[in-house]
């Protein structure tokens, strides 16, 4: 399955010094997916209904 994800809404809670988007990881054993930037101070678990139904 091949999806997008607009971040847009999380680059809107960064700082104007923040980057763009450019870390993705994938939590395999807690089937749970992150995201972070250039220059983000923080990383964001995201939560996407129906894309990831097994979810723990």
């Amino acid at each position: 399955m091949k999806a997008w994800i607009d971040l847009t809404p999380l680059r809107a809670r960064l700082g104007d010094k923040a980057g763009v988007a450019n870390g993705i990881a994938w939590d395999a054993k807690n089937r749970s997916l992150y995201v972070t930037g250039k220059d983000w101070d923080a990383i964001f678990e995201i939560d996407v209904p129906g894309l990831l139904p097994n979810r723990r």
